[in-house]
């Protein structure tokens, strides 16, 4: 029960990530022309945000592993937000990597949660 209510909680805060940073990401692309907005900035945005949102639906389908590499791809988009934000350092931390941070630690948290049951369930049955 508790592992499905930290996968669903992770489903739910990484999915708001996904959608908060792609339309975030297509809609700048079409304000915009691309040759004007082509910056070291603004590529290292793209590819973190492109990073975090491949590792979310491949830590859907791959908890295990794909849970690290969600983690450690939103704590990189946590550090490129800290770099690169005027004011607000821990705000733009929190909403640039924290959910997809949150969303890892939730589907590692989960299958943890699954291991420790099956351990158990195996041990009442001997």
């Amino acid at each position: 029960m508790w592992s499905d209510i930290a996968r669903w909680s992770g489903w739910f805060v990484g999915g708001l990530g996904v959608l908060m940073w792609t339309f975030a990401l297509v809609a700048q692309t079409f304000v915009e022309p691309i040759e004007d907005n082509v910056t070291a900035e603004a590529v290292g945005l793209a590819v973190l945000v492109v990073i975090n949102v491949v590792a979310f639906f491949a830590a859907v389908r791959y908890e295990r592993r794909a849970a690290i590499v969600c983690i450690a791809a939103g704590l990189a988009f946590c550090v490129f937000a800290i770099a690169t934000a005027g004011h607000n350092h821990w705000l733009a931390a929190a909403v640039s990597g924290g959910p997809f941070v949150y969303a890892g630690a939730m589907f590692r948290l989960a299958e943890h949660l699954d291991e420790e049951s099956s351990h158990q369930t195996a041990i009442t049955a001997a």
